[in-house]
């Protein structure tokens, strides 16, 4: 039997596990098949996704300080989350580190079944969309994933019973050998599911000796709960991380918003219209500053601060258009058998009876899209605190407050989902 690999695609998140001469290792159908079936709590999956992309973030920084940077920590988890019930041995227990599971591996992967599904129900919001104004964004969040595999690796039934029934994801065999086409039916799905913002994923060399390709995608469109003014946008002076200064167009409102201050940044949380998805600025006097003490207790200490004030507020617009190989920051937070190919243990997702093997990922490959203007938000991605992020709960009444927030320096933003407490993308802002 000859070894393949495996390509993670995260928002896309690809995982290509390469192919490998067959392991003599028993075969375990049954394995997952057994567990029990515990209650769905979409937080766990929450919890999971919002540390892991704290940690990511941190760690791609360093690698670029002074660039803007833009993830999706839900796009990421949920592509890892979907590798996660097909590993066992040391490979699964570093992956369980990495993504924070602290609960069974079946009560994890229906949490992640539990918060697609409430995820999905957001753009059910048909009142949101009803009175859109001409050249407003229509509401929409699409939560997307899909498992491609090689017909000569025989996988797991009990693998792919999982990834189908949690992950919505049903195996869809490669009909063709030729690299290019496979490539293009991957590309293919990254374009639909993004709305046309991610079309090209992977090449027709990535897929050489590619076994399995699993992906997950997140769109996400919408307008602000109140508009900006494009009459009130003007160029104003931006001063990058790197002490040069540009024009940018900057976005200007005033009004009721919700406002914090921690470790001497100011916060404001702009809802979009609906009120569950939110966009959260935090504007430090210094990002570095702020970003070395960052945890995964920041942003959830600073949407618990949160009161209703009068805001003067000045914001970029915003484009973003990031790629990233995730491989090597995955490594570094302690995911590291599972990229090996002789450490990887994938036991859990194929037997040794098929002609083909899976050995590891060889890639995690997470693609983003950003656009901010007076509109609202388009977000795109492919990939991928218990309450420490981001906790659901209504303010009580404060006493009148009035601030100025202006970003025209670097700060860092989240999209979130305020009642589970998502956070779907993450980024910073550092130069126009």
């Amino acid at each position: 039997m000859k070894p393949i690999q495996l390509t993670l695609a995260t928002v896309l998140l690809t995982a290509a596990f390469n192919f490998a001469i067959a392991r003599a290792a028993p075969r375990v159908e049954a394995a997952l098949a057994v567990t029990p079936s515990p209650a769905q709590d979409p937080s766990l999956a929450a919890a999971s996704g919002n540390a892991l992309g704290i940690e990511l973030y941190l760690r791609l920084i360093q690698n670029s300080p002074n660039e803007s940077l833009f993830i999706s920590p839900y796009s990421i988890d949920a592509a890892l989350a979907m590798v996660y019930p097909g590993t066992a041995g040391n490979t699964a227990e570093e992956l369980r580190k990495g993504l924070h599971v602290k609960e069974s591996p079946a009560a994890f992967t229906k949490s992640h079944a539990a918060l697609a599904a409430v995820l999905a129900s957001r753009a059910e919001h048909s009142a949101t969309n009803a009175n859109l104004d001409a050249g407003d964004r229509p509401f929409s969040l699409n939560v997307a994933n899909a498992l491609w595999g090689d017909r000569r690796v025989q996988f797991q039934p009990a693998f792919l019973s999982v990834l189908e029934r949690e992950f919505k994801s049903p195996l869809r065999l490669f009909d063709t050998e030729n690299l290019a086409k496979r490539a293009s039916m991957v590309n293919k799905w990254a374009d639909e599911n993004t709305n046309h913002r991610i079309s090209q994923v992977v090449s027709a060399n990535d897929m050489r000796d590619v076994g399995l390709v699993i992906a997950n995608a997140v769109y996400f469109s919408a307008t602000w709960g109140t508009k900006f003014d494009k009459a009130e946008t003007f160029d104003a002076p931006f001063s990058a991380l790197n002490g040069s200064k540009t024009k940018v167009p900057m976005m200007h409102a005033r009004r009721e918003m919700s406002y914090a201050q921690i470790a001497g940044a100011d916060v404001v949380d702009i809802p979009y219209k609906g009120n569950d998805l939110r966009f959260m600025v935090i504007v430090p006097a210094s990002l570095s500053k702020f970003e070395s003490s960052m945890n995964s207790r920041t942003l959830g200490d600073a949407q618990a601060a949160l009161e209703t004030c009068d805001i003067d507020l000045r914001l970029p617009k915003m484009k973003l258009q990031k790629t990233y190989a995730l491989v090597d920051s995955l490594t570094a937070l302690g995911v590291r058998d599972l990229f090996e190919a002789r450490k990887a243990d994938l036991s859990l997702m194929d037997t040794t009876l098929g002609k083909m093997r899976l050995t590891h990922v060889d890639k995690v490959v997470h693609k983003t899209f950003l656009e901010v203007d007076e509109r609202g938000t388009e977000a795109a991605a492919i990939t991928s605190a218990r309450g420490n992020m981001f906790g659901g709960h209504d303010m009580d009444p404060k006493p009148y407050c009035f601030k100025k927030v202006n970003a025209d320096m670097p700060f860092l933003f989240s999209i979130y989902d305020r009642p589970t407490g998502t956070m779907l993308f993450l980024g910073r802002f550092t130069q126009a």
